[in-house]
């Protein structure tokens, strides 16, 4: 039986040089094993309907506490070998077969079953040079169970996906032969495990930046025998911080978390080295400091002082809530300011009421000049908030609280007073009540009840569209892919795609958008009869019609567009942009294809007239398919004709199957603008 065993020597090379171990070592995981399963694993709750429950994880778990192995020894005993069976409570048998994966994980969802509330084992032996204190590095999916030689060392019952060395499980292994017996259990989904012998020598390593404290937090772990270790990280020689690695609960795993500071803006820390009471135990990468600078910073908008609502014609100072942070953040940096009226004149002062903008110039020393957009209100006079009078609000204090409710309302004028005070210091402190009370300000009693295109924000987006347009300053990125033939006649005039991205793509990396739909298919050799045009929104920020009302007015001046062949589609984010650039911009578009977005439903008699196939998938947990559902019953209701897909089966990522599809692009070539006049 011992010449049928199955050895598997996975960990050569690491474990035959066990005293020279970093942490940056490649990592070698156990892909060869014996399987065994499905075996039961009942859930906790009856059928009902005839629909069974599923597992959830909680005690009691049969799966794992029943021993299914007793016919051959028993978990704690047993030395299986190819062919060897297991009878079920139900009479049917299982046995155990050879599996190599072809990766590091064992998914036994592809090795054994899809069915749900199930549980199996996995049996591999390994071989020691040397006997010693090791580490099992373990993920799982779901709770598992391990034996090691015979003894159960391990059991950890709870959902969650496989991901490597989420329990680090200190092991004595011996010279020569080891077994390792693995049970992991299932309710429904993902299934499966990933396990490497890792060395006591290497140290686990995590990293968080903490870019508000300027600092990184290294965290480290590592198998001892004795209870306390120094450790000390350095930069190209220098230590940069120092710790202490401490087994506070004698589990045989020590750890200790090390602050490092910033470098210098410019610089990087890059790879620091790991040494152990003076030895050399590996090294761990830091992440690009300038890359998290540069983030946080396109995040940090200005405000004015005191506020962005002010009396008078001074106009209030303009600059960032922590200046001294962001310096050490960017490093030093100067400011210029220009004010604009509400008619775009650049003004000094601020002779009457009304909106103003805010047009910050911020340079860091050597670096390239940032924008940043404030709004303000200049009142009509000084406003006492402590002497206008509010009528009380017909909102009674929670229950929860334990007040009398019959205290709250003969105390009202106390409720109300305080909610007066908090909102009113709140308001007067929040940049976007400048927007508020501006979009207001131009309002007329007559006018209907706003939409979202109507509302305070867009009304805002849409003037300071219209001042960069008059600056001529345009801060939207965007990439284009113009079609085969574009520049083999210089008459001819293309169909126009607009991509919205989704939300991931944010950013200043255009990169990013040849993760999904037309760009991707651009990228990838994909032929598309169209000038593709892909913009990307800032971090932070959401589509804005304007702004890409005003971009799509420069690609027509830039590339010969037919504008009657103007088409826009986009996905989640991209999705919400789709139907609002529409509802912005109805004659501009020969069609539209949102996909997992949503609108406004009571704006969408708007597009009555358009073209439109919208998708979504039905198990979509993101962007609920009602979201859409909404709009294509309210556009029916008008006698609109719109086309409607979704996919039954699918959840959020509903995009790859639809920008995949060649009948997606012919059905956009069938639309066009009517004639003009018509």
């Amino acid at each position: 039986m011992k010449m049928r065993r199955v050895i598997y020597m996975t960990m050569v090379g690491v474990l035959l040089c066990a005293s020279v171990c970093h942490a940056g070592a490649e990592k070698a995981f156990m892909r060869k094993w014996l399987l065994c399963g499905p075996f039961p694993n009942p859930p906790n709750k009856e059928a009902v309907d005839d629909e069974p429950h599923i597992y959830d994880h909680t005690p009691p778990c049969v799966g794992l506490d029943s021993d299914y192995l007793v016919a051959h020894g028993g978990e704690t005993k047993i030395v299986p070998v190819p062919g060897m069976a297991h009878t079920k409570t139900d009479g049917s048998k299982v046995e155990w077969f050879e599996h190599v994966s072809p990766e590091n994980k064992i998914i036994f969802r592809k090795a054994i079953t899809k069915t749900p509330n199930v549980v199996a084992y996995a049996y591999a032996t390994v071989e020691m040079e040397e006997a010693g204190p090791y580490l099992l590095g373990l993920g799982s999916d779901e709770g598992v169970r391990v034996w090691v030689n015979g003894e159960q060392i391990h059991d950890k019952l709870l959902k969650r996906p496989i991901r490597e060395d989420d329990d680090l499980v200190p092991v004595i292994l011996r010279k020569g032969e080891n077994s390792i017996l693995v049970k992991v259990e299932q309710g429904q989904g993902g299934w499966g495990f990933v396990l490497r012998v890792v060395p006591k020598h290497e140290v686990f390593t995590t990293v968080a930046t903490d870019v508000q404290r300027l600092k990184v937090t290294v965290s480290l772990r590592r198998r001892v025998l004795d209870r306390r270790q120094g450790v000390a990280l350095s930069s190209g020689g220098k230590v940069v911080g120092s710790g202490v690695l401490e087994d506070a609960t004698g589990s045989g795993i020590a750890s200790g978390s090390i602050e490092v500071s910033f470098s210098p803006p410019g610089t990087e820390l890059g790879t620091l080295a790991i040494m152990v009471d003076g030895e050399n135990c590996g090294e761990v990468e830091v992440p690009s400091l300038e890359a998290l600078r540069h983030r946080t910073f396109q995040w940090q908008g200005m405000r004015g002082y005191a506020h962005c609502i002010f009396v008078g014609t001074e106009f209030p100072r303009m600059d960032f809530e922590r200046p001294l942070w962001i310096e050490h953040l960017i490093g030093p940096y100067t400011t210029s300011v220009t004010y604009f009226d509400a008619a775009y004149n650049q003004v000094e002062r601020a002779d009457k009421p009304g909106r103003y903008g805010a047009l910050v110039e911020i340079t860091p020393r050597g670096g390239d000049v940032h924008r940043r957009y404030v709004t303000l209100f200049r009142q009509a006079q000084n406003v006492a908030w402590h002497k206008e009078p509010w009528t009380p609000l017909p909102i009674p204090l929670p229950a929860g609280l334990g007040i009398h409710s019959g205290v709250a309302e003969k105390q009202e004028s106390i409720v109300v007073d305080h909610l007066k005070w908090s909102m009113v210091s709140g308001f007067l402190d929040e940049p976007g009540s400048a927007v508020l009370l501006a979009g207001l300000h131009e309002m007329s009693p007559d006018d209907p009840p706003v939409v979202h295109r109507t509302g305070v924000d867009s009304r805002n987006q849409r003037w300071w569209a219209g001042l960069r347009k008059t600056l001529g300053v345009m801060d939207t990125r965007y990439l284009v892919d113009l079609p085969d033939g574009y520049d083999a006649d210089n008459t001819k005039r293309w169909p126009l795609l607009l991509f919205l991205h989704g939300a991931g793509e944010r950013g200043d990396d255009l990169g990013m958008l040849r993760r999904h739909g037309p760009p991707k298919l651009t990228d990838a050799g994909e032929k598309l009869p169209f000038i593709v045009v892909s913009p990307q929104c800032p971090l932070g920020t959401w589509w804005q019609p304007s702004e890409l009302g005003a971009l799509l007015d420069k690609i027509a001046d830039d590339y010969r567009v037919d504008a009657d062949r103007v088409y826009c589609t986009g996905l989640s984010m991209g999705g919400f942009g789709t139907w609002g650039l529409a509802m912005e911009y109805p004659t501009r578009f020969a069609a539209i294809s949102p996909i997992c977005g949503g609108g406004d439903v009571h704006d969408v008699a708007r597009l009555k007239e358009v073209p439109i196939w919208a998708f979504h998938g039905a198990k979509d947990s993101v962007v609920p398919v009602e979201r859409t559902q909404k709009l294509i019953d309210a556009l029916k209701e008008l006698g609109a004709t719109p086309t409607f897909t979704v996919y039954p089966d699918a959840y959020h990522n509903s995009w790859t199957e639809t920008y995949n599809n060649p009948k997606l692009y012919e059905w956009f070539l069938k639309h066009r603008l009517p004639a003009r006049g018509q």
